[in-house]
């Protein structure tokens, strides 16, 4: 029987913690402002001089968040079958019949394509070929790999990147990294786009140690990200849109082993194939948060500084970083950060289609568009008042006019009421260029479906934390009709029949097909407390928008790290942290199943909504987070 209770480190969750709390101290009024420290300049460690004009670094706070939660097994021994090979050869794959690697086609249909993810696993086949003696077997996979990357442009110039830095050819270099360039934002773009791309179908998955590594979603084709033997830790990786590329902050643990005097960071970014560095930023503040730019040339982070004394409480700070050099090179060169916006709360939106970002300040009573990196570029406001809630969203799809379509919350002119408002993002505030989809009470998250038909809406009331989960089903459009839209309940309060005790919805993703909605519940806090240090029935579940039908799955304990960074803030990770695979047949997660064992898992749906789903799959022991690449 599995013994102890759930205690995962506290200094990576503790780190994120303090980054994200500052965003929410806006709902968590009287929480108390820390010391305050204001750096005078910020240094990078390429030749390339930062333009961040501002940069802070606040002081911790304790996280506490899993005391509110059941106590939880959180270990087993580790068993013949629970133990992964690090590398599992072609042969053995094909008798264990996985799907091979495919590519999705402009016109829906798929082909057969066997890059770039079938680079992985030559990669791993030749180090163990190599490891082995084996080199008649290497020899063989070393051509089979050559022939590969031939049909790869990313891997193709990558190689030959390298290849001109040992024979000190640097022109040829050069020239081969605006190429490279191209390559990768022409892959990042075509995801984005949903027109034909690579596919990756990788995991990435950072480890208790602070460790990261991508491996297939069996655990197999295992790929260290960065130096493992390095002593420092890693927070916060994030998937590039074509999954060429990953970034994380880097953390040095202190000799006394006391993480939470941590200030420092460095901003690191890694080849997905062979885990090596591109660039390395350093700067005085921990990043909590990343987005890639559409076309991987940039991301943009959010991270917490102070302006001014201590009572005047956090900020928030968004930078941008930029990657590769493109056709703005001269206005940020390539590693160097540049200063965008800041406050508190601040919660950001992506454009799908270019560079714009969507905002919701809160302190500054504004949702507002900006353009980073555009010299005439101008701020958009859409609203001065901004209702309760976190993320705006950005509509996928134009509307019948040609609108860009964004979603938020507006209180209405008196202050006694709210609304689920959608606007033109070109038009400001503007009345012609908005519609009220609905009235809501209390503190409301949204979150809108890949192809912007659906959106999924939890409204919370603060006096007796009754809530409702709710799809509205689109087209969303600015004309009269086809309003008002048609909703579904998923979770509500307020229903007459109660199965069961009430419970809390802690979040919810949509699938990249758009069909399927997938939420995670747990009991009410009396309700786990009443479980005098039982399992805690925290489960996941997935609705079929088609059918209407519904599957529950496995209970389990989510790991700290999600529980105080990731859940809190969900509708913002799930713009950039994929949970659920590129063909929307199953989603990963990282915590302690039923049985104890505690890691990275993947839930696979059932063939049917009808039938009982198969019990989860751990695939790599002892991991704290972990993402799907979004292609």
């Amino acid at each position: 029987r599995p013994r102890g209770i759930l205690k995962a480190p506290m200094h990576l969750s503790a780190l994120l913690f303090v980054s994200m709390a500052a965003a929410a101290s806006c709902f968590l009024p009287g929480s108390p402002s820390p010391p305050l420290e204001f750096p005078r300049s910020v240094s990078s460690s390429s030749s390339t001089p930062l333009s961040c004009s501002k940069a802070f670094a606040p002081s911790a706070l304790p996280c506490s968040t899993s005391s509110r939660l059941a106590s939880f097994p959180w270990h087993r021994s580790a068993s013949a079958s629970n133990m992964r090979r690090t590398f599992t050869t072609r042969a053995g794959r094909e008798r264990q019949g996985n799907i091979p690697c495919r590519m999705s086609l402009g016109d829906g249909s798929s082909g057969q394509l066997k890059l770039p993810c079938d680079l992985y696993d030559l990669e791993s086949e030749l180090k163990l070929a190599v490891k082995l003696e084996d080199y008649g077997k290497a020899a063989k996979v070393r051509d089979e790999l050559k022939k590969a990357r031939e049909g790869d442009e990313v891997a193709k110039l990558l190689l030959e990147l390298g290849e001109s830095v040992n024979k000190q050819d640097f022109d040829k270099a050069s020239a081969i990294k605006q190429k490279l360039s191209d390559a990768v934002s022409s892959r990042s773009l075509g995801v984005m786009e949903k027109r034909r791309s690579a596919r990756v179908n990788r995991l990435l998955v950072m480890t208790r140690e602070g460790k990261l590594l991508t491996c297939r979603p069996d655990g197999g084709s295992i790929v260290p990200v960065g130096n493992s033997m390095d002593k420092a830790q890693f927070l916060q990786p994030t998937w590039s849109p074509g999954g060429d590329l990953i970034v994380a902050a880097k953390i040095e643990i202190p000799p006394d082993g006391k993480p939470l005097k941590i200030k420092e960071s460095v901003i690191e970014i890694f080849w997905a194939l062979d885990g090596t560095k591109l660039v390395e930023v350093s700067a005085p503040f921990i990043p909590f948060y990343y987005f890639w730019l559409p076309d991987s040339r940039g991301l943009v982070y959010l991270t917490t500084y102070a302006d001014g004394p201590a009572q005047a409480g956090w900020q928030v700070s968004m930078d941008i970083l930029r990657v590769f050099a493109g056709d703005e090179r001269g206005l940020l060169p390539s590693g160097s950060i540049m200063h965008l916006e800041e406050g508190a709360p601040l919660f950001v939106c992506p454009s799908p289609r270019d560079k714009r970002i969507l905002m919701h300040i809160g302190n500054k009573q504004k949702v507002a568009v900006i353009e980073p990196l555009s010299l005439d570029g101008q701020e958009v406001i859409l609203s001065s008042r901004p209702g309760a809630f976190r993320c705006p969203q950005w509509f996928p799809i134009k509307g019948e006019n040609g609108e860009e379509l964004v979603a938020f919350v507006e209180r209405s002119n008196t202050g006694d009421s709210q609304f689920v408002v959608v606007a033109d993002a070109n038009k400001g505030e503007s009345k012609k260029a908005r519609r009220v989809l609905t009235e809501i009470e209390g503190f409301a998250t949204i979150t809108v479906s890949p192809d912007g038909q659906r959106m999924a809406l939890l409204a919370r009331l603060k006096r007796n934390l009754a809530e409702t989960l709710s799809i509205m089903d689109g087209p969303f459009e600015l004309s009269e009709d086809p309003w008002p839209v048609g909703s579904t309940i998923l979770s509500s309060d307020d229903r007459e029949e109660k199965i069961g005790p009430r419970r809390r919805v802690l979040a919810f993703f949509w699938s990249p097909d758009s069909r399927k909605l997938l939420w995670l519940s747990a009991p009410e806090k009396d309700d786990i407390l009443a479980a005098s240090g039982g399992q805690a029935e925290i489960f996941w579940e997935v609705y079929d928008t088609l059918t209407g039908r519904s599957v529950r799955f496995e209970h389990h304990m989510p790991s700290q790290t999600v529980l105080a960074s990731y859940l809190p803030f969900f509708d913002q990770y799930a713009l950039s942290h994929a949970v659920w695979s590129p063909d929307s047949d199953a989603f990963c997660y990282a915590g302690v199943g039923m049985d104890g064992a505690a890691g990275a898992w993947v839930q696979e749906l059932p063939s049917s909504f009808a039938e009982s789903p198969p019990p989860p799959r751990l695939v790599i022991s002892g991991a704290e987070t972990v993402s799907w690449s979004q292609c």
